[in-house]
């Protein structure tokens, strides 16, 4: 098997390829038998029927819901080491001094810039779970043309597993989550 083939990046191209392992396997630069090889190892056409049959049978249009998941359990990861830093700073007042006091040879001042800039991270995880939630009116206006039904509500539910196990493993890599609960 190729030494640098990514088994998440392979079963997203092959998703995205709705189960044809010959296209994929082009896409990916790999001879058809070795991704046959890692489809067949962990079950993949299987989950990839089950999601398809259970979606839009679109394969492009289920892995962007994948990758909104992911993007989501990204974006929810964020958002909780801002509302963890946010804690700190706001119960206190030595740790929030020392992040915006500035003490030169010559004079003290206050430098907001530290407190905008965690301002400004958690405005950036807020917009990152919208975009991924679709709830913007450029992505609801997409969502509604494409709507996947079923599938979607699969998806949100693994989703919402997903968030658990985000805030209960840490360090765990987001792909690896919501793979982990699509497959399961």
């Amino acid at each position: 098997m190729a030494k640098d083939l990514d088994p998440v990046e392979a079963f997203h191209i092959l998703l995205r390829f709705s189960g044809d392992v010959e296209r994929a396997a082009f896409a990916l630069g790999v001879k058809t038998h070795e991704l046959a090889g890692l489809s067949t190892k962990y079950g993949w056409a299987a989950k990839i029927k089950e999601l398809t049959r259970a979606g839009s049978g679109d394969g492009a249009a289920l892995q962007r819901e994948i990758n909104s998941a992911i993007n989501l359990v990204q974006a929810h990861k964020l958002r909780g080491m801002v509302d963890r830093l946010v804690a700190v700073y706001a119960s206190d007042e030595n740790a929030l001094k020392s992040l915006v006091e500035v003490t030169t040879k010559d004079r003290s001042y206050v430098d907001m810039t530290p407190l905008l800039k965690l301002v400004q991270a958690a405005e950036i995880a807020q917009s990152m779970t919208c975009t991924a939630l679709g709830d913007s009116a450029e992505q609801k206006r997409i969502d509604g043309e494409r709507n996947s039904g079923t599938g979607q509500q699969k998806i949100a539910q693994a989703l919402a597993r997903a968030l658990d196990a985000a805030d209960s493993v840490p360090g765990a890599l987001s792909a690896n989550i919501v793979r982990k609960e699509l497959q399961g």
